[in-house]
């Protein structure tokens, strides 16, 4: 079995702005030789073969604008991924890719010196496709709000309550 893999990330940041391009590869190659069963026992000359490829990829943007407001601060940002599977084995082969796009925002209030009331939502929109296959649509809204509460210089309580959403799979 032999995996290589490969990340590229760029960071920009200049006042209220961030951004991030990233670029992630993955190749990896597994080879199994399987010896088959004749009544009951394995026998040494009888033995299959079969070898597995998968290339995946994953290009991403990510861009966000900050706003102080007071003591509070607001935040806007737009996401972007595309990733692409390509996935081998002796007999066949499956191409799989899925476009993601996602508008977020967040408000931080300041409740006074020590607490802080956190809104945030999430809207994702995804397409997979796979080779002969129709395109499957996601999305998805996620808030969540979190209350902090800083007890001293180094010690914080917070509670939470969001929704959370995970892609599923290429083959799900």
């Amino acid at each position: 079995h032999t995996t290589v893999e490969n990340n590229t990330q760029l960071h920009y940041e200049k006042a209220d702005w961030k951004a991030v391009l990233s670029y992630v590869s993955r190749d990896q190659e597994s080879n199994t030789r399987t010896a088959k069963k004749v009544a009951g026992k394995y026998v040494p000359d009888n033995v299959t073969a079969s070898r597995t490829s998968t290339d995946d990829a994953s290009l991403g943007f990510d861009v966000q604008k900050k706003w102080q407001l007071g003591k509070d601060i607001s935040l806007l940002g737009f996401n972007y991924q595309q990733d692409t599977c390509a996935n081998e084995e002796t007999i066949s082969r499956n191409d799989f890719e899925r476009d993601m796009v996602a508008l977020y925002g967040q408000y931080n209030r300041a409740l006074d010196d020590k607490a802080n009331l956190i809104f945030s939502a999430r809207e994702t929109w995804a397409t997979d496709s796979a080779a002969n296959t129709a395109d499957k649509e996601f999305n998805k809204f996620t808030p969540e709000v979190e209350y902090i509460r800083r007890l001293d210089k180094t010690t914080s309580f917070y509670t939470k309550a969001a929704q959370s959403f995970m892609m599923p799979t290429f083959t799900q």
